[in-house]
């Protein structure tokens, strides 16, 4: 999940920020500033989401400290007998 994100911001990097300056040169700072803060905000959101189901992920597997998959999720033994 790292290398993805890492791959997404630092190969848009150097076309970013080549945009951003050649807006800011034109005296169009606010633009510029939009431009890197919605970038930001849009990788933000993808780690965010992606860590967000990392969690769940985790959550689901590891919860009752055995390592549950969809397939086999494991259930209390006192439970056994009152699931129909």
């Amino acid at each position: 999940m790292r290398e993805k994100h890492e791959n997404a911001f630092f190969g848009s990097q150097r076309e970013l920020e080549a945009q951003a300056l050649a807006l800011w040169n034109k005296d169009d700072q606010k633009a510029a500033r939009a431009l890197l803060t919605q970038h930001a905000d849009a990788q933000a959101t993808g780690v965010l989401k992606d860590w967000w189901a990392l969690s769940e992920q985790l959550y689901i597997r590891y919860n009752d400290g055995n390592f549950n998959t969809p397939d086999s999720i494991a259930q209390p033994v006192f439970l056994t007998g009152m699931v129909a």
